[in-house]
């Protein structure tokens, strides 16, 4: 007996129309009635009425089709319920996923592992998911952090990339190999905004060199920022690798004297790990080595 089959006829007889029954099961017409068909077929009964226009099932079609619908709904219930226990992995993640290679994790994962569902939620503001760690909310977080250890959180560094400066090609200093944070100090600066981690290290960094940056602009998403440098709105600091991923053929990026480094690090709360958890830690680990490795 053919799951398939008995909800063609469980859908003939809520519709009471072969196009409307097709519709719904995204079949034809002619699909749905040779599903109705096979069953008489292989129950030696006859289920519809053909000698009407309209759909009518036979006394047998009522009674097949009220044990069809119950035959129907356990096993959809079946299959609820099956997904429910299935294992799952709630993992938090900045925006930034894809300029780091980050998505490209994530696929390799629940391609290794498919009976694990893999739950990515993408959250703004790293200082926040911090503290959802350590209470709980996430079992894991891809966050961008700095050298040093994060209390009460285990962390391991995916990549690394350094501030630098985003300026549009007709700018004076648009030649230079490298700048210094105090040459920018009379700059009109579009900046990611208070929920960006790289604000605070923004401001601290132009304090350390002697300025309080002139902000023309507070955003959330890189690519107004360079685009808004592009046309000669201001200039910008922004991570590297995460500028250079958008490819503005506009901007030029150029790298500061300055070491301020950032890591775009998996974090999990220290001494509270799932077995799931483990499993996607030991696999990020393993694939990092590898990326190590092919470099």
């Amino acid at each position: 007996m053919d799951l398939q089959k008995l909800r063609a006829l469980v859908m003939l007889a809520d519709t009471g129309s072969y196009s409307e029954a097709a519709e719904r099961l995204y079949m034809t017409q002619s699909n749905v009635s040779k599903q109705v068909q096979a069953l008489e077929k292989e129950w030696n009964v006859q289920l519809v009425d053909r000698s009407r226009r309209a759909i009518q099932l036979t006394p047998q079609g009522e009674v097949a089709v009220r044990h069809a619908r119950r035959i129907v709904g356990d096993c959809d219930a079946l299959l609820r319920d099956l997904a429910g226990m299935r294992p799952k992995l709630r993992l938090a993640a900045l925006p930034v996923m894809a300029h780091y290679g980050i998505t490209g994790l994530l696929a390799a994962f629940q391609e290794a592992y498919p009976e694990v569902d893999l739950e990515v939620q993408e959250v703004e503001g790293a200082n926040l998911m911090a503290e959802e760690l350590r209470d709980g909310k996430h079992e894991l977080a891809i966050l961008r952090t700095f050298p040093g250890e994060q209390k009460g959180l285990d962390k391991l560094v995916f990549c690394t990339d350094r501030l630098a400066a985003a300026l549009p090609r007709q700018h004076p200093l648009a030649g230079r190999v490298s700048l210094s944070l105090r040459e920018l100090a009379g700059e009109r600066l579009a900046l990611l905004d208070h929920n960006s981690v790289l604000h605070g290290m923004i401001q601290d960094a132009c304090a350390a060199a002697g300025f309080t940056p002139n902000m023309c602009y507070a955003g959330r998403r890189i690519e107004n920022i360079l685009e808004l440098v592009a046309d000669g709105f201001g200039v910008s600091l922004l991570m590297e690798k995460a500028a250079a991923y958008l490819d503005n053929e506009k901007v030029l990026l150029i790298p500061l004297e300055e070491e301020l480094v950032s890591e775009i690090s998996l974090m999990r709360p220290k001494g509270r790990h799932t077995p799931l958890c483990d499993l996607f830690w030991q696999f990020a680990a393993d694939t990092r080595r590898k990326m190590t490795v092919a470099r």
